[in-house]
């Protein structure tokens, strides 16, 4: 070990390979520490102010730690030195790392590097596989990264194993619900200790291009197997019957892992389609966006548009029940128009027979007087004199019934000419002037 760095520097690929075939148990928290080049950190020095603390994030994670590994003796005992430790390690990059937090799956990574080291050590071991190993990436709240992953293993199947990944399809077997927790845990909660240990050997050591390699010889191994099976059947398989497999020996794993064929150049090929696909993905989101928007709006205005409806509807109601009680009122009032004129006819005829008797009373009366006039004022009052004053005083009853009638008459005429301003104000309220309507267009709508 004292010639780390000149054996990484001048033999890289013995360092590979040696790794590849195990790193022994009591070596391997230092070779891991050498290997992601996390041995000399100054980050170490800022760990216990980082435990010191408060997290956002401390009950997310106090209730996910008493599930992890909860049957190793390390961390099966609540508030043991286990379950406190990944709990300080967690919690301290939840504070290191604010826009990744803490994220379910991160804990069984933590778990497998403080079995090997003190938590100081875990934890910069941890943030190296976070920032330049790309796990930040997946544990991001977006898990973009994640899905590239599921994106290039299809690739890689369709490619290298095509019989395999004809049978996924046609089972409706999605990558993401057998190898997500792969490499969110990097198989901590899939294999069991001895073959975890192994992955992150070669992972710390490969990185991601080694993680693909053992996820190809997995599935190329267990191809006959899983090709007789449906989707439960696969579910088992992955779930409980692989991990048994390589509990004792992953020698078989790493062989076909070492010797497969990966392509690093097409990988990168693949992750930039990915973003590209991503993108045009994201501006369709967008446009879609923008679209749901502009249907949001055009649905509130026709709401609208159908309540003006409704109100235009119901003034239009209101106006015919208007209109038809104004029938009624100008019907009754063509009908008392209709008395008065016969009224003022009856009195208007009374009256010239009373202005006639008038003119034959004051002819006689005249004639009376002119005799009178004549006779000597000692001439004693006849009967036919006591009958001439009472001509006259009827003469004079006359006139009065004559004053009455004609104020009779006035006021009759009053009246037909309200009846008849009334009956123009009914006309002219039936026949209001027209009133215009704005148009509404709409715009923005295009053919096709």
């Amino acid at each position: 070990m004292g010639n780390w760095d000149d054996a990484v520097r001048k033999k890289p690929k013995n360092v590979r390979d040696m790794v590849r075939k195990g790193i022994p148990n009591a070596l391997r928290g230092l070779v891991w520490q050498l290997l992601c080049g996390s041995r000399d950190m100054p980050l170490k020095d800022e760990y216990p102010k980082l435990i010191k603390a408060n997290s956002a994030c401390e009950r997310m994670i106090k209730r996910d730690i008493a599930r992890t590994f909860p049957d190793h003796s390390f961390f099966k005992d609540k508030d043991g030195i286990g379950q406190g430790t990944l709990f300080n390690v967690i919690k301290a990059y939840s504070i290191y790392d604010k826009e990744v937090g803490y994220c379910q799956g991160s804990a069984f990574i933590v778990g497998l590097l403080l079995m090997q080291m003190p938590e100081e050590e875990a934890f910069c071991v941890f943030v190296k596989l976070m920032q330049d190993y790309r796990m930040r990436e997946i544990f991001k709240p977006t898990m973009a990264e994640l899905g590239l992953c599921m994106f290039q293993l299809e690739n890689l199947l369709q490619e290298s194993l095509p019989e395999l990944y004809a049978h996924f399809q046609a089972q409706g077997f999605h990558t993401a619900m057998y190898a997500s927790s792969w490499f969110l845990t990097l198989f901590a909660s899939v294999f069991p200790l001895n073959a975890a240990f192994r992955v992150m050997d070669m992972f710390i050591s490969e990185g991601r291009d080694g993680l693909f390699r053992i996820i190809f010889a997995i599935l190329s191994m267990g191809q006959e197997e899983l090709l007789e099976r449906d989707m439960e059947g696969m579910l088992k398989y992955f779930q409980k019957e692989m991990p048994d497999l390589y509990e004792k020996d992953m020698d078989p794993v790493m062989k076909i892992a070492s010797e497969y064929k990966f392509n690093s150049k097409k990988m990168k090929r693949l992750e930039k389609e990915y973003t590209r696909v991503k993108h045009k993905e994201a501006e369709d989101n967008e446009e879609i966006r923008r679209l749901k928007t502009e249907n949001r709006l055009l649905i509130q205005r026709v709401d609208e548009l159908e309540q003006e409806s409704l109100n235009l509807a119901d003034r239009l109601i209101q106006g015919q029940v208007t209109r038809a009680q104004e029938q009624e009122e100008l019907y009754a009032l063509k009908r008392e128009l209709a008395i008065t004129k016969r009224h003022d006819k009856d009195i208007t005829a009374a009256l010239r027979e009373a202005n006639k008797r008038i003119e034959e009373l004051n002819m006689f009366k005249n004639h009376i007087v002119s005799e009178l006039s004549q006779r000597e004022a000692d001439t004693p009052v006849s009967a036919r004199d006591m009958k001439l004053i009472a001509m006259q005083a009827e003469l004079e009853e006359c006139r009065l019934r004559e004053v009455k009638s004609n104020q009779m008459v006035d006021e009759l005429a009053s009246t037909v000419q309200r009846l008849e301003d009334k009956l123009h104000e009914i006309k002219e309220e039936k026949n209001p002037p027209a009133v215009c309507y704005p148009q509404v267009t709409f715009t923005g709508a295009e053919d096709g």
